[in-house]
């Protein structure tokens, strides 16, 4: 996928007043380069927008999800990493790192 073209995708969206489509792409954009939580703000921004069919909806709707659960994983991976330290790693200091 292309960052560039969901940029792109959503600026026309937004000069057209389609504030739904301009924040699907949005999420879009912002997951491509790692950021799944704005990601997932976009999204549950684009569902409270008045307009999009049913079809369009569950399509967003169906993508928070897996985003969501995405992001749930990538956050206990995070937090099983942190607790998981090696005592080797925390008896280091910055003069052992620099040497």
């Amino acid at each position: 996928d292309n960052p560039a073209y969901y940029q792109l995708l959503a600026r026309a969206a937004e000069s057209l007043n389609d504030q739904r489509e301009a924040h699907e792409a949005l999420a879009e954009y912002h997951y491509l380069f790692g950021r799944t939580g704005l990601a997932v703000e976009h999204l549950q921004t684009a569902l409270r927008q008045p307009n999009g069919t049913f079809y369009m909806k569950s399509r967003v709707e169906a993508r928070l999800k897996i985003l969501q659960e995405e992001l749930r994983s990538l956050l206990q991976k995070n937090h099983q990493m942190a607790s998981a330290t090696p005592t080797s790693f925390t008896n280091l200091s910055v003069r052992n790192l620099a040497e």
